[in-house]
């Protein structure tokens, strides 16, 4: 039976964790990213 029923219908939680560690780390990649952009910004009008 495990071999037919994907594993997200039989273990829900799993999925939802790996989607909200997945979100997290595209959210502190893209907060680095627009830091850098401003701090180069910055640095280029002083």
């Amino acid at each position: 039976m495990r071999n037919v029923v994907p594993a997200a219908l039989l273990r829900p939680e799993e999925v939802i964790k790996s989607m909200y560690a997945l979100s997290d780390q595209g959210l502190r990649l893209t907060r680095r990213l627009a830091l850098t952009v401003v701090g180069s910004i910055r640095s280029l009008t002083a």
